[in-house]
Protein backbone atom coordinates (compact mmCIF):
# COMPACT_ATOMS: atom_id res chain seq x y z
CA UNK A 1 0.00 0.00 0.00
CA UNK A 2 1.11 3.54 -0.74
CA UNK A 3 0.71 7.01 0.73
CA UNK A 4 1.91 9.30 -2.03
CA UNK A 5 5.41 8.04 -2.96
CA UNK A 6 5.80 6.20 0.35
CA UNK A 7 5.37 2.44 0.84
CA UNK A 8 3.60 1.50 4.09
CA UNK A 9 5.58 -0.94 6.23
CA UNK A 10 3.44 -0.95 9.37
CA UNK A 11 0.93 1.14 11.31
CA UNK A 12 2.42 2.88 14.32
CA UNK A 13 -0.67 4.35 15.93
CA UNK A 14 -3.81 6.46 15.64
CA UNK A 15 -4.96 9.67 17.29
CA UNK A 16 -7.98 11.94 17.03
CA UNK A 17 -6.82 13.59 13.81
CA UNK A 18 -4.89 10.92 11.96
CA UNK A 19 -3.05 7.64 11.68
CA UNK A 20 0.75 7.33 11.67
CA UNK A 21 2.66 4.77 9.59
CA UNK A 22 6.26 3.65 9.26
CA UNK A 23 7.14 3.97 5.58
CA UNK A 24 10.02 3.73 3.11
CA UNK A 25 10.63 5.88 0.06
CA UNK A 26 12.17 4.79 -3.29
CA UNK A 27 15.72 5.98 -3.71
CA UNK A 28 16.12 7.11 -0.11
CA UNK A 29 17.82 5.23 2.72
CA UNK A 30 16.25 4.83 6.11
CA UNK A 31 12.63 5.07 7.18
CA UNK A 32 10.09 7.81 7.74
CA UNK A 33 6.89 8.31 9.69
CA UNK A 34 3.89 9.53 7.71
CA UNK A 35 0.86 11.07 9.39
CA UNK A 36 -2.31 10.69 7.30
CA UNK A 37 -5.53 12.60 7.96
CA UNK A 38 -7.82 9.91 9.35
CA UNK A 39 -10.03 11.57 11.98
CA UNK A 40 -12.52 10.00 14.33
CA UNK A 41 -16.11 10.33 13.09
CA UNK A 42 -17.04 12.66 15.95
CA UNK A 43 -14.38 15.12 14.78
CA UNK A 44 -15.74 14.96 11.24
CA UNK A 45 -19.21 15.72 12.58
CA UNK A 46 -18.07 18.62 14.76
CA UNK A 47 -15.44 20.26 12.55
CA UNK A 48 -16.03 19.02 9.00
CA UNK A 49 -13.56 17.55 6.52
CA UNK A 50 -12.48 20.80 4.84
CA UNK A 51 -11.68 22.52 8.11
CA UNK A 52 -9.84 19.39 9.30
CA UNK A 53 -7.65 19.54 6.19
CA UNK A 54 -6.82 23.17 6.97
CA UNK A 55 -5.89 22.25 10.55
CA UNK A 56 -3.83 19.28 9.37
CA UNK A 57 -1.73 21.32 6.94
CA UNK A 58 -1.41 24.13 9.50
CA UNK A 59 0.18 21.63 11.90
CA UNK A 60 2.68 20.51 9.25
CA UNK A 61 3.56 24.10 8.35
CA UNK A 62 4.04 25.01 12.00
CA UNK A 63 6.40 22.08 12.57
CA UNK A 64 8.36 23.00 9.44
CA UNK A 65 8.74 26.56 10.74
CA UNK A 66 10.04 25.60 14.18
CA UNK A 67 13.80 25.66 14.55
CA UNK A 68 14.64 23.24 17.35
CA UNK A 69 16.60 20.01 17.68
CA UNK A 70 13.93 18.91 20.17
CA UNK A 71 11.06 18.99 17.64
CA UNK A 72 10.40 16.26 15.05
CA UNK A 73 11.28 17.48 11.56
CA UNK A 74 8.68 17.50 8.79
CA UNK A 75 10.25 16.88 5.36
CA UNK A 76 7.32 16.58 2.96
CA UNK A 77 3.59 17.21 2.60
CA UNK A 78 1.03 16.07 0.03
CA UNK A 79 -2.22 14.24 -0.64
CA UNK A 80 -2.80 10.56 -1.34
CA UNK A 81 -4.89 9.16 -4.21
CA UNK A 82 -8.07 9.65 -2.17
CA UNK A 83 -7.30 13.32 -1.60
CA UNK A 84 -6.35 12.84 2.06
CA UNK A 85 -3.50 15.10 3.22
CA UNK A 86 -0.36 13.64 4.76
CA UNK A 87 3.03 14.80 5.94
CA UNK A 88 6.27 12.85 6.28
CA UNK A 89 8.48 13.16 9.35
CA UNK A 90 11.57 11.70 10.94
CA UNK A 91 11.05 8.16 12.21
CA UNK A 92 12.04 7.24 15.78
CA UNK A 93 11.82 3.82 17.35
CA UNK A 94 10.73 4.87 20.83
CA UNK A 95 8.41 7.25 22.60
CA UNK A 96 8.25 8.03 26.29
CA UNK A 97 4.74 6.61 26.64
CA UNK A 98 5.88 3.14 25.60
CA UNK A 99 9.00 3.44 27.74
CA UNK A 100 6.82 4.20 30.77
CA UNK A 101 4.50 1.32 29.92
CA UNK A 102 1.37 3.46 29.58
CA UNK A 103 -1.60 1.62 28.15
CA UNK A 104 -5.24 2.15 27.27
CA UNK A 105 -6.24 2.59 30.92
CA UNK A 106 -4.35 5.75 31.77
CA UNK A 107 -4.91 5.55 35.51
CA UNK A 108 -3.20 2.16 35.86
CA UNK A 109 0.33 2.03 37.25
CA UNK A 110 3.25 2.74 34.92
CA UNK A 111 6.95 1.98 35.37
CA UNK A 112 8.90 3.72 38.11
CA UNK A 113 12.04 5.32 36.68
CA UNK A 114 15.31 6.13 38.53
CA UNK A 115 15.46 9.82 39.58
CA UNK A 116 18.60 10.51 37.53
CA UNK A 117 16.80 9.49 34.31
CA UNK A 118 13.72 11.51 35.31
CA UNK A 119 15.83 14.63 35.81
CA UNK A 120 17.61 14.11 32.50
CA UNK A 121 14.39 13.76 30.51
CA UNK A 122 12.82 16.59 32.54
CA UNK A 123 15.58 19.03 31.64
CA UNK A 124 15.41 18.00 27.99
CA UNK A 125 11.68 18.62 27.92
CA UNK A 126 12.10 22.02 29.55
CA UNK A 127 14.77 22.98 26.98
CA UNK A 128 12.35 21.97 24.22
CA UNK A 129 9.54 24.02 25.74
CA UNK A 130 11.82 27.04 26.12
CA UNK A 131 12.45 26.97 22.37
CA UNK A 132 8.74 26.75 21.60
CA UNK A 133 7.70 29.47 24.03
CA UNK A 134 10.38 31.82 22.69
CA UNK A 135 8.72 31.43 19.27
CA UNK A 136 5.26 32.13 20.69
CA UNK A 137 4.08 28.51 20.55
CA UNK A 138 2.18 26.78 23.37
CA UNK A 139 1.87 23.04 22.71
CA UNK A 140 -1.14 22.34 25.00
CA UNK A 141 -0.83 18.54 24.66
CA UNK A 142 2.46 17.61 26.33
CA UNK A 143 2.26 13.93 27.34
CA UNK A 144 4.60 10.91 27.12
CA UNK A 145 3.21 9.58 23.83
CA UNK A 146 3.94 12.94 22.19
CA UNK A 147 7.60 12.74 23.21
CA UNK A 148 9.66 10.61 20.84
CA UNK A 149 13.13 9.38 21.86
CA UNK A 150 16.04 8.94 19.46
CA UNK A 151 18.94 6.50 19.68
CA UNK A 152 20.95 8.90 21.85
CA UNK A 153 18.08 9.20 24.36
CA UNK A 154 17.18 12.72 23.17
CA UNK A 155 13.56 13.87 23.38
CA UNK A 156 11.68 15.08 20.30
CA UNK A 157 8.24 16.72 20.61
CA UNK A 158 5.59 15.80 18.04
CA UNK A 159 1.83 16.26 17.45
CA UNK A 160 1.21 20.01 17.32
CA UNK A 161 -2.44 19.75 16.26
CA UNK A 162 -3.67 21.41 19.47
CA UNK A 163 -1.00 24.12 19.62
CA UNK A 164 -1.48 27.85 20.08
CA UNK A 165 0.62 29.73 17.54
CA UNK A 166 1.14 33.30 18.82
CA UNK A 167 -2.31 33.26 20.39
CA UNK A 168 -4.07 31.60 17.47
CA UNK A 169 -5.39 28.06 17.96
CA UNK A 170 -4.75 25.66 15.09
CA UNK A 171 -8.01 23.92 15.98
CA UNK A 172 -9.86 27.23 15.99
CA UNK A 173 -12.74 25.97 18.15
CA UNK A 174 -12.80 27.70 21.52
CA UNK A 175 -15.41 25.25 22.84
CA UNK A 176 -13.26 22.16 22.37
CA UNK A 177 -11.55 20.60 25.39
CA UNK A 178 -7.85 20.82 24.57
CA UNK A 179 -5.24 18.42 25.91
CA UNK A 180 -5.17 14.91 27.33
CA UNK A 181 -6.80 13.81 30.60
CA UNK A 182 -4.43 13.66 33.59
CA UNK A 183 -1.76 15.72 31.79
CA UNK A 184 -3.58 18.89 30.72
CA UNK A 185 -3.40 21.93 33.00
CA UNK A 186 -6.69 22.72 34.81
CA UNK A 187 -7.10 26.07 33.04
CA UNK A 188 -7.31 24.34 29.64
CA UNK A 189 -10.76 23.04 30.62
CA UNK A 190 -12.01 26.58 31.25
CA UNK A 191 -10.58 28.84 28.54
CA UNK A 192 -8.20 26.90 26.37
CA UNK A 193 -7.29 29.78 24.04
CA UNK A 194 -6.22 32.04 26.93
CA UNK A 195 -3.56 29.75 28.41
CA UNK A 196 0.15 30.53 28.34
CA UNK A 197 3.39 28.61 28.71
CA UNK A 198 2.64 27.75 32.32
CA UNK A 199 0.13 25.18 31.05
CA UNK A 200 2.94 23.28 29.29
CA UNK A 201 5.08 23.49 32.44
CA UNK A 202 2.26 21.92 34.45
CA UNK A 203 2.11 19.00 31.99
CA UNK A 204 5.90 18.58 32.20
CA UNK A 205 5.69 18.36 36.00
CA UNK A 206 2.94 15.70 35.77
CA UNK A 207 5.19 13.63 33.50
CA UNK A 208 8.09 13.86 35.96
CA UNK A 209 5.81 12.91 38.87
CA UNK A 210 4.46 9.89 36.98
CA UNK A 211 7.96 8.73 36.06
CA UNK A 212 9.03 8.85 39.71
CA UNK A 213 5.95 7.21 41.23
CA UNK A 214 4.20 5.21 38.49
CA UNK A 215 0.98 7.14 39.19
CA UNK A 216 -0.59 10.55 38.67
CA UNK A 217 -0.67 13.31 41.28
CA UNK A 218 -3.94 13.39 43.16
CA UNK A 219 -5.81 16.18 44.88
CA UNK A 220 -4.74 14.57 48.14
CA UNK A 221 -1.00 15.11 47.88
CA UNK A 222 1.43 12.37 48.86
CA UNK A 223 4.91 13.33 50.03
CA UNK A 224 7.39 11.59 47.76
CA UNK A 225 9.96 11.61 50.55
CA UNK A 226 7.74 9.15 52.44
CA UNK A 227 7.58 6.82 49.43
CA UNK A 228 11.21 6.51 48.30
CA UNK A 229 14.53 6.79 50.16
CA UNK A 230 15.95 8.46 47.04
CA UNK A 231 13.59 11.45 47.31
CA UNK A 232 13.89 14.02 50.09
CA UNK A 233 11.76 17.01 51.09
CA UNK A 234 13.16 19.11 48.26
CA UNK A 235 11.18 16.93 45.80
CA UNK A 236 8.01 17.50 47.83
CA UNK A 237 8.54 21.26 47.71
CA UNK A 238 9.22 21.15 43.96
CA UNK A 239 6.01 19.32 43.08
CA UNK A 240 3.94 21.27 45.59
CA UNK A 241 4.69 24.38 43.54
CA UNK A 242 4.88 22.85 40.04
CA UNK A 243 1.45 21.21 40.32
CA UNK A 244 -0.56 24.11 41.72
CA UNK A 245 -3.97 24.36 40.05
CA UNK A 246 -3.74 28.15 39.85
CA UNK A 247 -1.16 29.22 37.23
CA UNK A 248 -0.06 32.25 39.28
CA UNK A 249 1.09 29.96 42.09
CA UNK A 250 3.25 27.73 39.86
CA UNK A 251 6.71 28.26 38.42
CA UNK A 252 6.26 31.23 36.09
CA UNK A 253 8.77 30.42 33.35
CA UNK A 254 10.87 27.62 31.91
CA UNK A 255 13.98 29.23 33.41
CA UNK A 256 12.45 29.29 36.88
CA UNK A 257 11.40 25.63 36.89
CA UNK A 258 14.67 24.55 35.22
CA UNK A 259 16.66 26.27 38.00
CA UNK A 260 14.67 24.21 40.50
CA UNK A 261 15.35 20.98 38.56
CA UNK A 262 19.08 21.80 38.53
CA UNK A 263 19.01 22.04 42.32
CA UNK A 264 17.26 18.66 42.51
CA UNK A 265 19.97 17.23 40.25
CA UNK A 266 22.69 18.48 42.61
CA UNK A 267 20.99 16.88 45.58
CA UNK A 268 20.31 13.67 43.65
CA UNK A 269 24.02 13.29 42.76
CA UNK A 270 24.88 13.33 46.46
CA UNK A 271 22.66 10.35 47.30
CA UNK A 272 24.18 6.94 47.81
CA UNK A 273 22.56 3.71 46.72
CA UNK A 274 19.63 2.75 49.00
CA UNK A 275 19.88 -0.14 51.43
CA UNK A 276 16.87 -2.01 50.06
CA UNK A 277 16.08 -3.14 46.50
CA UNK A 278 13.87 -5.83 44.96
CA UNK A 279 14.90 -9.10 46.59
CA UNK A 280 18.06 -10.99 45.69
CA UNK A 281 17.29 -14.49 44.46
CA UNK A 282 19.80 -17.33 44.13
CA UNK A 283 20.98 -18.04 40.60
CA UNK A 284 18.67 -20.38 38.75
CA UNK A 285 20.36 -22.93 36.53
CA UNK A 286 20.06 -23.29 33.67
CA UNK A 287 18.69 -20.14 32.06
CA UNK A 288 16.67 -20.51 28.87
CA UNK A 289 19.05 -20.25 25.91
CA UNK A 290 16.76 -21.12 22.97
CA UNK A 291 14.95 -18.18 21.24
CA UNK A 292 11.18 -18.06 21.63
CA UNK A 293 8.35 -16.00 20.18
CA UNK A 294 5.86 -14.59 22.70
CA UNK A 295 3.70 -11.48 23.05
CA UNK A 296 1.77 -9.59 25.69
CA UNK A 297 1.04 -11.04 29.09
CA UNK A 298 2.62 -14.35 28.18
CA UNK A 299 5.93 -12.60 28.88
CA UNK A 300 5.19 -12.28 32.62
CA UNK A 301 5.63 -15.99 33.19
CA UNK A 302 8.30 -16.58 30.54
CA UNK A 303 10.54 -13.80 31.83
CA UNK A 304 9.70 -13.55 35.52
CA UNK A 305 8.84 -9.85 35.33
CA UNK A 306 6.11 -7.65 36.77
CA UNK A 307 3.06 -6.34 34.90
CA UNK A 308 5.23 -3.33 34.04
CA UNK A 309 7.81 -5.75 32.52
CA UNK A 310 10.34 -4.89 35.21
CA UNK A 311 12.53 -7.25 37.21
CA UNK A 312 10.91 -8.73 40.33
CA UNK A 313 14.19 -9.81 41.92
CA UNK A 314 17.87 -9.54 41.07
CA UNK A 315 19.78 -12.79 40.63
CA UNK A 316 22.80 -13.47 42.80
CA UNK A 317 25.24 -14.37 40.01
CA UNK A 318 28.92 -13.43 40.49
CA UNK A 319 30.75 -12.35 37.32
CA UNK A 320 34.44 -12.68 36.51
CA UNK A 321 36.36 -10.69 33.89
CA UNK A 322 38.98 -12.45 31.84
CA UNK A 323 41.88 -10.07 31.22
CA UNK A 324 43.25 -12.10 28.32
CA UNK A 325 40.33 -11.96 25.89
CA UNK A 326 38.09 -9.25 27.43
CA UNK A 327 35.24 -11.67 28.06
CA UNK A 328 33.09 -11.84 31.20
CA UNK A 329 32.30 -15.21 32.78
CA UNK A 330 29.16 -16.17 34.68
CA UNK A 331 30.15 -19.55 36.15
CA UNK A 332 26.79 -20.04 37.89
CA UNK A 333 25.11 -20.20 34.48
CA UNK A 334 28.03 -21.57 32.44
CA UNK A 335 27.94 -18.42 30.29
CA UNK A 336 30.69 -16.41 28.65
CA UNK A 337 29.86 -12.80 27.63
CA UNK A 338 31.48 -10.41 25.18
CA UNK A 339 30.64 -6.79 24.39
CA UNK A 340 31.82 -5.87 20.88
CA UNK A 341 32.32 -2.22 19.96
CA UNK A 342 30.34 -0.60 22.82
CA UNK A 343 30.19 2.65 20.83
CA UNK A 344 28.21 1.01 18.00
CA UNK A 345 24.50 0.26 17.64
CA UNK A 346 23.05 -2.34 15.29
CA UNK A 347 19.78 -3.35 13.67
CA UNK A 348 18.87 -6.98 14.31
CA UNK A 349 20.16 -7.97 10.85
CA UNK A 350 23.41 -6.11 11.47
CA UNK A 351 23.77 -7.94 14.79
CA UNK A 352 23.48 -11.20 12.85
CA UNK A 353 26.23 -10.13 10.45
CA UNK A 354 28.45 -9.19 13.38
CA UNK A 355 27.90 -12.62 14.93
CA UNK A 356 28.87 -14.40 11.70
CA UNK A 357 32.04 -12.32 11.46
CA UNK A 358 33.13 -13.02 15.05
CA UNK A 359 32.37 -16.71 14.73
CA UNK A 360 34.38 -16.93 11.48
CA UNK A 361 37.26 -15.22 13.27
CA UNK A 362 36.75 -17.48 16.32
CA UNK A 363 36.93 -14.54 18.69
CA UNK A 364 38.38 -15.58 22.06
CA UNK A 365 38.82 -19.04 20.59
CA UNK A 366 35.06 -19.56 20.20
CA UNK A 367 32.79 -19.99 17.17
CA UNK A 368 29.38 -20.23 18.84
CA UNK A 369 28.63 -16.62 19.81
CA UNK A 370 24.92 -15.72 19.71
CA UNK A 371 22.47 -13.08 20.92
CA UNK A 372 21.21 -13.83 24.43
CA UNK A 373 17.65 -14.58 25.47
CA UNK A 374 15.89 -12.02 27.64
CA UNK A 375 16.26 -14.36 30.61
CA UNK A 376 20.03 -14.43 30.13
CA UNK A 377 20.18 -10.62 29.88
CA UNK A 378 18.13 -10.22 33.05
CA UNK A 379 20.64 -12.34 34.96
CA UNK A 380 23.24 -9.57 34.47
CA UNK A 381 21.30 -6.80 36.18
CA UNK A 382 22.47 -5.30 39.48
CA UNK A 383 20.84 -2.76 41.84
CA UNK A 384 21.74 0.79 40.79
CA UNK A 385 20.25 4.27 40.52
CA UNK A 386 21.90 4.96 37.14
CA UNK A 387 22.44 1.81 35.04
CA UNK A 388 21.34 -1.67 36.07
CA UNK A 389 23.85 -3.44 33.85
CA UNK A 390 26.56 -5.18 35.85
CA UNK A 391 29.71 -3.09 36.20
CA UNK A 392 31.76 -5.56 34.14
CA UNK A 393 30.36 -3.91 31.01
CA UNK A 394 30.35 -0.42 29.51
CA UNK A 395 27.86 1.59 31.55
CA UNK A 396 27.03 3.92 28.66
CA UNK A 397 25.05 1.30 26.77
CA UNK A 398 21.32 1.75 27.14
CA UNK A 399 19.36 -0.87 25.20
CA UNK A 400 20.38 -4.44 24.35
CA UNK A 401 18.92 -6.76 21.72
CA UNK A 402 17.79 -10.25 22.67
CA UNK A 403 17.20 -13.16 20.30
CA UNK A 404 13.58 -13.54 21.49
CA UNK A 405 10.93 -12.52 18.99
CA UNK A 406 7.74 -10.52 19.52
CA UNK A 407 5.56 -11.54 16.61
CA UNK A 408 6.84 -11.13 13.07
CA UNK A 409 8.29 -7.62 13.02
CA UNK A 410 9.68 -7.03 16.52
CA UNK A 411 12.27 -8.46 18.89
CA UNK A 412 12.48 -8.14 22.66
CA UNK A 413 15.15 -5.89 24.14
CA UNK A 414 16.35 -4.79 27.58
CA UNK A 415 16.53 -1.15 28.72
CA UNK A 416 19.34 -1.08 31.30
CA UNK A 417 18.71 2.47 32.57
CA UNK A 418 14.94 2.56 32.93
CA UNK A 419 14.99 -1.10 33.93
CA UNK A 420 12.36 -2.78 31.75
CA UNK A 421 11.93 -5.35 28.99
CA UNK A 422 10.25 -4.13 25.81
CA UNK A 423 9.97 -4.93 22.12
CA UNK A 424 11.07 -2.94 19.09
CA UNK A 425 11.00 -3.00 15.32
CA UNK A 426 13.87 -5.18 14.07
CA UNK A 427 15.19 -2.23 12.04
CA UNK A 428 15.76 -0.16 15.17
CA UNK A 429 19.33 0.15 16.37
CA UNK A 430 20.48 -1.08 19.80
CA UNK A 431 23.68 -2.29 21.38
CA UNK A 432 24.67 -5.95 21.13
CA UNK A 433 25.95 -8.09 23.98
CA UNK A 434 26.97 -11.58 22.84
CA UNK A 435 27.02 -14.83 24.77
CA UNK A 436 28.13 -18.45 24.49
CA UNK A 437 28.59 -21.34 26.94
CA UNK A 438 31.86 -21.32 28.87
CA UNK A 439 32.48 -24.91 27.83
CA UNK A 440 31.69 -24.31 24.13
CA UNK A 441 34.49 -24.77 21.57
CA UNK A 442 37.02 -25.55 24.31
Amino acid sequence: MQIGPYSILRKLGKGGMGSVYKVSSPGESGFFAVKLLDPFEIMLDIIGVERLKEIFFAEAQLMQRIHSSHVVKVMDTGEDRQGRPYFAMEFFCKNLGEMLGEGFWMDSLSRIIPPAAVLDFGRQLLAALAGLHDQGIIHRDIKPFNLLVDGEQQLKICDFGMALDNGVSLVGNANMIIGSPFYAAPEQNRQSTAVDGRADLYSAAVIMYRMLTGSFPSKRATDLSSVSPLLDRSWDMFFHRALQRAPDRRFQSVQEIDDAVVELSKRCSQHTEPDSWPGISPAEEPLRSVPENFVGKEAYQRLGVSEQYQLLAFLDTPLLRSRADNTVLSPAHNLCWFQPHPENKYSLAESGSLLKQLNRQQHAGRSSWRLPTVNELLSLLRPSTSNLLADRFDRNIHCLWSCDRHGRLDNWYLDTVMGFVGHQDKNCRNHALLVTNISSDL
